[in-house]
């Protein structure tokens, strides 16, 4: 078996060191509360749940993203993903064995790094098993009428931003795995121009997070980040 293993990560300095200078954020959402969906109930959303994921704990700079993943694997697409997966049998698909490896010499993430969750790697498992398609179920939906919680914030933090801002790689010198971590690169690190790729870098740098997500997080700030 192709062992998914993760390098270390160098550092992508991609926060600003200046003071925080935030675009202004408006209050009203356009489209807070559409419902529409292109997929069916207990569908799994690729784009929207699982290829951040994958993005966010796998395909860091110096892991496995283009056009050099490590060991030669590349998981930042659906189209290179789908290359170590093979649809409808999750037991037989190259990316699970890893992501479940016990080994500590095999596992992916390698000891010490961030891990998907139990919950992380079911939705994996399920997306596998319903045949591994290139779902975008969020249509239109994005529902931000209420100011979102600290949890809310912090799970899609958490999702696709500490394979490279927690311990042992904290690139940029910039800790995201935590309410003080978050709150300071949002105070002193430019982190909503860090998300829009304004001033800074594009975090995460395989790609940007999606709009829904990204103006989660901003009303979060808007509403003076509560805890």
């Amino acid at each position: 078996m192709r062992i998914l293993s993760v390098a270390i990560i160098a550092s992508v300095g991609w926060f600003a060191s200046t003071g925080c200078e935030h675009d202004p954020i408006n209050p009203v959402d356009p489209n807070p509360t559409d419902t529409t969906s292109p997929c069916d109930p207990g569908t799994v959303d690729f784009k929207n749940e699982v290829l951040p994921l994958i993005t966010g704990k796998c395909a860091m700079p110096g892991c496995h993203n283009s056009p050099n993943g490590e060991d030669g694997v590349v998981l930042d697409s659906y189209a290179k993903i789908l290359r170590e997966v093979s649809p409808g049998r999750p037991n037989n698909s190259e990316l699970w064995e890893s992501i479940t490896e016990t080994d500590p010499d095999k596992m992916m993430p390698p000891p010490g790094y961030p891990q998907l969750t139990p919950a992380e790697k079911e939705l994996i498992r399920q997306w596998i098993l319903q045949g591994a398609k290139e779902t975008d179920c969020a249509g239109n939906v994005c529902d931000t009428a209420a100011t979102p919680s600290f949890a809310e914030a912090n799970a899609i933090i958490q999702a696709q931003c500490v394979g490279c801002h927690a311990y042992p790689n904290v690139s940029g010198n910039v800790t995201l795995d935590s309410y003080l971590g978050i709150k300071n690169a949002v105070e002193n690190n430019n982190l909503l121009g860090a998300l829009k790729g304004v001033g800074s870098s594009q975090m995460p740098p395989s790609g940007a997070m999606n709009a829904c997500n990204q103006r989660k997080i901003a009303r979060w700030v808007a509403a003076g980040m509560p805890q």
